[in-house]
């Protein structure tokens, strides 16, 4: 086939790609992520004595702390990369379906996204307001996935969340990441519930 045969579109290439692919790519590259980033974290905490823990006047505590924050920087980010999509997600479905409550959950996806922490982000998606809306919109649609879904995901937060609180614990760090990769799968399922048809 000649270079003249192959058809042509003035369309860019990323407005063809679909939200399943997005999602697809965010999960790749969240796994890649904690894959890579997690047993780097545990090398240097390994090097930098992070199996004595914390002791008063333990030189390298400080340097342990730097690279726990620097894993959560980037677990972070991308926690908040796909509950920003969560969000958008959610903001196109209460277009299609404007009396569910799918508004709502977008702005609950927003205000999550924006925290600096695990923890408050946790706080900010799973609190009893919160599940009192998700529960509402299940009910509205006729799908209980969602709430299946959104509980399966804020079971998930609390224990990411802890990991951070514990260190310095080098035992941790697998953990660590065994969690995040539970978290976003849970949330990726729950944004796939979303925008599956009610």
């Amino acid at each position: 086939m000649s270079t003249r045969d192959i058809p042509r579109s003035d369309t860019k290439l990323w407005e063809k790609v679909t939200d399943s692919q997005v999602i697809a790519i965010l999960i790749v590259s969240i796994i890649l992520t904690g894959v890579i980033v997690g047993p780097i974290a545990y090398w240097i905490g390994n090097g930098a004595g992070y199996n004595t823990g914390y002791q008063v006047g333990n030189p390298d505590y400080i340097k342990i702390q730097l690279n726990v924050r620097a894993v959560e920087t980037s677990y972070v980010g991308l926690l908040q990369q796909a509950l920003d999509k969560m969000a958008d997600v959610s903001q196109n479905k209460s277009v299609k379906v404007p009396t569910a409550g799918f508004d709502t959950l977008a702005s609950i996806f927003n205000f999550s996204s924006k925290a600096s922490d695990v923890w408050l982000q946790d706080q900010r998606l799973c609190n009893q307001t919160d599940m009192m809306h998700f529960n509402n919109t299940a009910t509205l649609t006729g799908h209980p996935n969602i709430t299946i879904a959104y509980q399966n995901a804020c079971k998930v937060y609390p224990l990411l969340a802890n990991d951070f609180f514990a260190f310095p614990n080098a035992d941790l760090l697998p953990t660590l990441s065994s969690h995040f990769t539970d978290l976003v799968f849970n949330l990726m399922k729950l944004d796939n519930t979303i925008s599956e048809d009610p």
